[in-house]
């Protein structure tokens, strides 16, 4: 099955379901010709049943085929993009991100997870110059889902940003930003201070305390999905982070 092309495929399937429907339309012949009074010959009745019912048990069998194939394909790109080495870089953290969802979600007949759906989010509002194509990628599944719209001009421009702090309209002094966002288990702080993390479930509940030194957080033993980080650093307000982890 995994040799045959995709065209082929689908020529194959077309033709068992017009041999069905053939052997159908035949049936149904034979069966008016039984409403209107007319004689029949009973063995050429039930040679097309049969001939019609080992058609569909092929057509069955070819289609399982099929989608066994389809199914290990994907398993195997999935081991693949989580061997993929994206650390440091989050254009490469985004793709390998993505592409795990993505995968996951046609394996599983198309069904969108929230934590996946919450993760394509964080990634499709990234500023693009920053976050690479698969921001521009996560944000056409955004668009079809919810027809959420994305604003360049906010999202990476600097000089805008800085012009609104100097207004007064908002105020980064202290911020911490966390990258990368989603993860598949390791989060690293633009900061070079000491700092105190802990990290809460969506529901509040306490999962992970770490005194981070390097800028560098483990967070990989936690499961997939949302996260709130409290972040305390001596002499400062405390920041509050959001972070999706994502291990597909």
């Amino acid at each position: 099955m995994l040799g045959l092309t995709p065209d082929f495929q689908f020529t194959n399937m077309e033709n068992y379901r017009t041999t069905v429907r053939q052997q159908m339309a035949n049936i149904l012949a034979l069966d008016i010709q039984l409403q209107e009074g007319n004689t029949i010959i009973e063995g050429a009745y039930n040679a097309l049943l049969l001939q019609r019912s080992g058609t569909q048990a092929q057509y069955d069998q070819y289609a399982a085929g099929l989608k066994t194939a389809r199914l290990q394909t994907l398993q195997n790109l999935l081991q693949f993009n989580a061997g993929a080495t994206a650390a440091g870089s989050a254009p490469a953290a985004n793709h390998k991100i993505l592409n795990g969802i993505v995968l996951t979600m046609l394996a599983n007949d198309g069904e969108w997870a929230p934590a996946d759906i919450a993760a394509i989010t964080l990634i499709a509002e990234q500023c693009p110059l920053e976050g690479g194509d698969a921001v521009y990628e996560a944000r056409a599944v955004i668009v079809h889902l919810s027809g959420q719209e994305f604003d360049d001009y906010e999202l990476c421009n600097t000089g805008q940003r800085n012009a609104r702090e100097r207004d007064g309209n908002i105020s980064r002094e202290g911020d911490i930003s966390v990258f990368p966002n989603p993860t598949t288990g390791i989060v690293y702080l633009s900061t070079p201070d000491r700092a105190l993390v802990r990290v809460f479930n969506n529901i509040g509940q306490l999962q992970l305390q770490s005194e981070v030194t390097d800028g560098r957080l483990d967070i990989s033993q936690l499961q997939q999905g949302m996260y709130r980080l409290q972040i305390f650093r001596e002499g400062q307000l405390p920041v509050i982070e959001s972070v999706v982890i994502s291990k597909r």
